[in-house]
């Protein structure tokens, strides 16, 4: 079951999110008492899911000719504490009658023992089973008509199943397959159209929050070794491309009709991988802090701790390996990370869905030097819902930007913003990380202006105009279908089998109820079934996961080097034809449309997850359209946050999401790596920010200039707008443009208007983007004025006055004293002696103390 931590995790950022937001809630654990039952039809193969003795298929052959005996190697096993008398114990082998489709074969092999009427002979076993002791048994029972065996009378694919009875309690475990009798005498028939699909794609385990880089890409880290291994001889990814080159040199013919469906995610991760990597569970801050420039000498960047890895060399081959093949076969796009298209959808984020359908044509065509098949789309989970439909116009190869030396989607989101800016969104200081509600898509998808096909499983489309395989969606936009039943099947043999979201809920149990062996003999079967019972052309699509592909592949080689198939190849299959399309374009649509899911599915992703990955994903366009391009620097706005919607694209994988065995470690692994993704795009937030220099401004008038900073720790100028919520009657005026440049700041002037009766107004402040979205952190600024520190109330006014008043006759009276006090002291006083003053620039004595002119000698005398 999901970890609390997960479940805490999941709703960082979805609180207070409308409840007609809730569709699946949180994603819950197949094991858990409340889901268990949407995986697990409870009604079914109920004998198999209990009891402590179980009986297991080792080997089991995927054909066998009429009239020879059946060879199969069984184990019993005793998982209870006591030993085991296994003489009260026998093996019954039975089969029913052949079938006329897939789906009812399917629904006989999830049945009651009693539809199996056709016995052989029961064998008795013997001796004594210890506990944890597992028994092993040669079986072999004849297919001839006569005798004891199963007595099958022609060839054909029966459902067979091998059952362990007691005698005290009856049958207490069985094994189910589907087993293809060949037969020399059936008469000949035309020969099926086959075509096959063989995916590649698988989870890979980066660590999230990456950002692009220039001119030097941003080095790759991965959490572990485990694609390395995957792209080795011994991994499932490395096998797939050998048994493919086996089978091409076996069975050339039908390698024609073979193509490899590539996710273009695991090709630039190979490529990077073969120019080195880091393992390590964390990834340095995106947001380098400035320092001195010697202590930057020698300095690498901020240290984390990792490792070299070791699968540099295995990661080139296998892509050398890749690109081989690709020379000389068919490829074609998956959705980049596989990604469930639905829940791309359900963000709403146009940007998002072309990275998930058009990226993976630029990637392959650049990566491996070979133009995929253009104008197909393939959901991982077998269908598109009906809001998706519109969407898969981005498919179009006309609507995919061409450019040699800018990344084309940076190129086409710089001409859009150019053409079609984003619509303003609600004055909020709220990023889009905190928004519940979608933000509107800044275009609509265009109409193709070559038909797009999807291809859907065959009963994913009940009410549209249709007409054998092919199906409309909308406008230029047609499902080709495939046997459902028969990828089903297909996706039980893998060592994680897969719960199809459109299988029949009757035939809904957990697949590892027979082993191994048995799911691969019946996956087998079923290719040979529908080869010999289709009217239509048939699409064989392998799971990303199979088993054994070497096994699936020579099924499809030896039909066609009997006869009883023809290959056509992925394109001819995915044709339209004129006519049948004019026709059905002339019909009209049910209201509403009927295809998507025809039972309930289990494997969808959460309203929670897909929330998250919206607000992330709104956030990163924020921030794309925040910085403006500079000639200086390598790199460009969208080139640089690219990366953060692959995570998102990541995390919304379908990989892993469809098997009971992998859901729970899916989710965690997709929860932590949104988690990672969020931890950069508030690093990158906060990079952004308005800087106070202090909590209260005190000016001296209205007019009075207040002063902030803003800081950019983005490698990218930033071209943005300062907004802000005030009380009612205030208002700021700030500068229309701030360009602030990259990893620098400036400071930017702004005024205030407030009310006269506040001493001090608080006033949130935030940068956004052009279109006004929230970018940074809210910071709250006061500002009061000198006149408004006193106040403005009449009391307050009269208070200040009387005590200015009272001031000021108390001043004259002091001098009044104090002139009284000095002409007292002056009468007691000595005559002060002569003064001089200043008077221009010469002396002049004072006019009492002027000497009587000296008489002239003689006078007087």
């Amino acid at each position: 079951m999901l970890s609390t931590g997960v479940a805490v995790g999941l709703l960082v950022g979805v609180l207070g999110m409308p409840d007609t937001a809730l569709g699946e809630g949180l994603p819950v654990s197949p094991s858990a008492q409340s889901t268990r039952e949407r995986w697990v039809n409870p009604n079914v193969r109920e004998i198999d899911a209990e009891g402590d003795l179980r009986i297991a298929l080792t080997q089991v052959p995927t054909s066998v000719e009429l009239g020879s005996p059946l060879s199969l190697r069984a184990e019993v096993l005793n998982e209870s504490d006591e030993p085991l008398n296994a003489d009260n114990l026998r093996i019954l082998i039975a089969h029913a009658d052949s079938e006329d489709s897939l789906g009812q074969s399917r629904e006989v092999l999830a049945a009651d023992p009693s539809a199996y009427p056709y016995r052989a002979t029961p064998i008795k076993l013997s001796g004594v089973i210890e506990p944890g002791e597992a028994k092993e048994i040669s079986l072999e029972v004849s297919t001839a008509e006569q005798g004891d065996g199963l007595r099958l009378q022609a060839g054909g694919v029966y459902p067979v199943m091998v059952a362990l009875e007691s005698s005290s309690e009856g049958i207490v475990s069985t094994q189910r397959f589907l087993s293809a009798v060949r037969s020399s005498d059936e008469e000949e028939q035309e020969s099926t159209a086959l075509s096959v699909l063989v995916p590649l794609s698988a989870p890979i385990d980066a660590v999230g929050g990456e950002t692009g880089d220039a001119p030097e890409p941003a080095e790759l880290l991965l959490q572990s070794e485990d694609l390395a291994h995957n792209f080795g001889p011994g991994g499932h990814l490395g096998q797939t491309l050998n048994d493919f080159d086996a089978f091409a040199t076996a069975y050339p013919q039908a390698a024609r009709g073979t193509c490899l469906g590539i996710d273009p995610e695991l090709v630039r991760t190979a490529a990077r991988m073969s120019q080195g990597y880091k393992v390590a569970q964390q990834r340095p801050s995106v947001v380098s802090q400035k320092q001195r420039l010697r202590d930057s000498w020698g300095s690498g960047g901020e240290d984390i701790e990792s490792t070299e890895g070791t699968g540099q060399e295995i990661a080139a081959q296998w892509l050398n390996h890749l690109r081989e093949i690709a020379e000389r076969s068919c490829t074609v796009a998956l959705p980049w990370a596989n990604a469930d298209l639905d829940a791309v959808q359900a963000t709403n984020n146009e940007w998002l869905m072309r990275e998930a359908l058009q990226r993976g044509q630029i990637t392959l065509s650049n990566v491996l030097g070979s133009e995929p098949l253009d104008n197909v789309v393939i959901p991982g989970k077998g269908y598109i819902s009906p809001p998706s439909v519109s969407s898969m116009g981005w498919a179009d190869q006309a609507s995919i930007p061409q450019s040699s030396t800018l990344d084309p989607l940076g190129k086409a989101w710089f001409e859009q913003g150019e053409q079609n800016p984003k619509p303003e969104p609600e004055n909020t200081s709220d990023s889009a990380l905190e928004q519940t509600q979608p933000q509107a898509p800044s275009s609509l998808p265009p109409r193709p202006q070559q038909p797009v096909r999807v291809l859907m499983a065959d009963n994913t489309i009940w009410a549209a105009p249709r007409s054998g395989n092919t199906a409309l969606l909308g406008p230029n936009i047609w499902a080709k279908t495939y046997p459902g039943s028969l990828a089903a099947l297909l996706a039980d043999a893998s060592d994680t089998p897969d719960t199809k979201g459109y299988s029949n809920y009757n035939t809904r149990f957990d697949a590892r109820l027979d082993a191994a062996p048995a799911r691969l003999a019946t996956a087998s079967a079923a290719i040979e079934f529908e080869a010999e019972q289709s009217e239509d052309p048939v699409l064989v699509m392998l799971p990303t996961d199979a088993s054994s592909p070497k096994t699936l592949l020579n099924t499809v080689g030896e039909l066609v080097e009997r006869g009883d198939a023809e290959t056509i190849t992925l394109d001819r299959y995915l044709a339209l034809d004129p006519e049948e399309t004019e026709e059905l374009a002339a019909q009209q649509m049910p209201e509403p449309p009927g295809f998507g899911a025809p039972f309930d599915d289990p494997t969808v992703i959460s309203d929670t997850e897909i929330s998250r990955a919206r607000q992330q994903a709104d956030y990163i366009d924020d921030l794309t359209q925040l910085m403006v391009p500079d000639p200086a620097v390598a790199i460009g706005p969208y080139s640089f946050t690219a990366p953060l919607r692959m995570d998102v694209l990541r995390a919304l994988s379908s990989n892993g999401r469809g098997s009971i065995a992998t859901f729970d470690q899916t989710v965690e692994r997709e929860n932590a790596l949104l988690n990672q993704n969020r931890d950069t795009l508030t690093e990158l937030r906060s990079s952004v920010t308005l800087l106070p220099p202090g909590n209260v401004y005190t000016r001296w008038s209205d007019s009075s200039p207040l002063l902030i900073a803003a800081r950019n720790g983005l490698p990218l100028p930033v071209d943005a707008r300062i907004l802000y919520d005030a009380p009612e009657g205030a208002s700021v005026n700030v500068e229309e443009r701030l360009l602030i440049p990259a990893k620098g700041s400036i400071t930017a002037q702004m005024t205030a208007t407030l009310p006269t009766d506040s001493g001090r107004t608080d006033i949130d402040l935030w940068l956004a983007t052009p279109s006004g979205a929230a970018i940074s952190n809210p910071v709250t600024i006061g500002v009061q004025t000198r006149s408004g520190i006193i106040g403005s109330k009449l009391s307050t006014v009269l208070i200040v006055l009387t005590l200015v008043g009272l001031l000021f006759l108390g001043v004259i009276r002091r001098r009044r004293a104090k002139r009284r006090v000095q002409r007292f002291d002056a009468s007691k006083r000595a005559p002060r002696p002569p003064q001089r003053y200043a008077q221009s620039t010469r002396y002049v004595a004072h006019p009492k103390s002027q000497r009587r002119p000296r008489r002239e000698e003689g006078e007087g005398h």
